[in-house]
C-alpha cells in the first residue's frame, strides 16, 4: 500500500484492526466448513 505515508497512526491502527477482524472471521469460517466436512464424511 503506497498510501501508508499519508495515513496517521490512528488510521493505520484502524485499518490493521479491521484487517485482523477479517482474518479472524475467515479462519473461523474455514474451521466451521472443515467441521461440517468431517461430519459429512463420518455420516
Amino acid at each position: 500500500m503506497y498510501l501508508k505515508r499519508d495515513l496517521s497512526d490512528e488510521t493505520k491502527d484502524r485499518y490493521l484492526s479491521i484487517l485482523n477482524d477479517i482474518k479472524g472471521k475467515a479462519s473461523q469460517m474455514k474451521k466451521k466448513i472443515s467441521e461440517k466436512n468431517l461430519k459429512i464424511k463420518i455420516l
